[in-house]
């Protein structure tokens, strides 16, 4: 009977083709997508306290002007007097120092042990000009507070003053001592309370916002897994200091229910800052209606010569999921022989072109078995070969799409008084899988993330 088959088929090429339709390839478990693990990766959290009141309240503590131009002072040798007056002061913030200053505006005056006076800034010299200033310099506590410590102060005199056989260098400490005055008390009292001052609210605020999930879109849920928090540095902007803080983190995108929450306790700051910009991992869907519609557009028409009598035709072609991370494609041909054949394969990925393709192709037992009986040619290799280059899939644009919807999703209010802003600048595919609908490229996506002050 098996003979008698074959001798009708083979007499039926001479009037027809022979119609070959095999069974379909027997559906295997469903493809188990592993996990995408987080990635190491920071989350600028920036912080700011403001200044401009404890500048006002030196501003106050201090005196204008220290006049003691009409009485001698007789403390030291020679006897003296001056008047020092003083410009509101300024504040200037740079990574981690305050500097305080003003311009000084000043004249002296010398009587000797015999009698003599001399002056300096008096009259037609008036003034002499001079700069004070007080340099703070803070660093960051463990617990989020700032340790300030007075690190110079000084005068810098921008005018000479020669008091004759006094000499300036005697001018210059008398006046040093004088202008200092100013910032007796006053200074110490700002140190005092700059190390009563703390970013900690700012940091609990980031921190509660970092430990709980976010549902992006449907079911799928960004979980930042927070480490800690470690200072990048200090910077000064209108009279407020902003610490930029960086929250370690390993940002992972999940399905399904919502994950569990981050540690709820705010972690002792970290003193090593951590490294590295914002990356998470994606799978994005290259979907089988899509894939199958570039296949069809590439092979349709296409003719496989199997030797010098027999070809087929392309028809149609198509690709959806076998299970176990495999994909079966399937064409519909004409020609000597017309019918349908089914070829089995997994997805890869060519990094270098971002571009999904169909590798270890073979054809199913079933088309296998039926082709060797019907068609009476089977040469796998040479018709893989001929598969092959035409069963490749552009990925950017799948890429480009899921960057384009995960960017929109994570840019959003997350509290009352934050917003996460993200920037997803580098787009890599790593691995492929073959999901139910689609085949999943999973890309890792790197950029910046920030939590901003709303």
């Amino acid at each position: 009977m098996r003979f008698y088959a074959v001798v009708l088929c083979i007499s039926a090429f001479i009037l027809s083709s022979c119609a070959i339709n095999p069974h379909v390839p027997d559906p295997l478990s469903p493809t188990e997508i592993p996990a995408s693990g987080g990635i190491d990766s920071t989350i600028t959290v920036p912080a700011r306290i403001d200044l401009s009141q404890e500048k006002e309240r030196l501003e106050a503590s201090l005196p204008s002007s220290l006049n003691m131009w009409g009485v001698y002072d007789c403390s030291r040798t020679p006897c003296f007097k001056y008047l020092v007056e003083r410009k509101p002061f300024n504040m200037d913030i740079k990574d981690n120092v305050v500097i305080t200053s003003t311009d000084v505006r000043y004249k002296l005056g010398v009587r000797t042990v015999l009698g003599k006076e001399v002056s300096c800034g008096q009259g037609a010299e008036w003034p002499r000009k001079a700069k004070l200033w007080a340099k703070v310099t803070i660093s960051p506590a463990p617990d989020y507070g700032i340790i300030a410590r007075l690190t110079g102060r000084d005068v810098n005199m921008l005018d000479s003053c020669a008091l004759g056989y006094v000499g300036a260098g005697d001018a210059g400490d008398l006046l040093r001592d004088r202008a200092l005055l100013f910032l007796n008390g006053g200074i110490n009292n700002f140190v005092n309370r700059l190390n009563s001052m703390s970013f900690r609210t700012d940091a609990e605020r980031a921190w509660a916002v970092l430990r709980e999930p976010i549902n992006i879109y449907g079911d799928a849920w960004l979980a930042m897994n927070p480490q800690g928090l470690s200072l990048s540095g200090f910077e000064g902007s209108d009279l407020a200091v902003k610490a930029v803080f960086l929250a370690a983190a390993q940002p992972v995108i999940s399905h399904g229910q919502r994950p569990e929450s981050g540690p709820e306790a705010l972690r002792q700051l970290k003193g090593v800052p951590a490294e590295g910009g914002f990356s998470l991992v994606l799978d994005a869907p290259l979907k089988y209606a899509e894939i199958s519609k570039t296949l069809n557009d590439a092979l349709k028409g296409q003719k496989y010569n199997v030797d010098s009598r027999e070809y087929i035709e392309i028809r149609s072609a198509s690709v959806y999921s076998l299970g176990e991370d495999r994909v079966v494609l399937a064409l519909a041909f004409d020609g000597t022989n017309s019918g349908k054949m089914y070829l089995t394969g997994r997805p890869g990925f060519d990094p270098s072109a971002q571009a999904v393709y169909l590798s270890d192709l073979r054809l199913d037992t079933y088309s296998r078995d039926l082709l060797l009986k019907k068609a009476g040619w089977l040469d796998q290799g040479k018709l893989i070969a001929f598969l092959e280059p035409m069963a490749r899939f552009d990925a950017m644009e799948a890429i480009n799409q899921a960057r384009a919807k995960l960017q929109d999703a994570l840019n959003r209010k997350v509290s009352d008084h934050l917003e996460l802003n993200v920037g997803l600048k580098d787009a890599q595919g790593a691995a492929v899988f073959a999901g139910p609908e689609a085949i999943l490229v999973r890309v890792k996506f790197s950029g910046s993330a920030e939590l901003a002050a709303r």
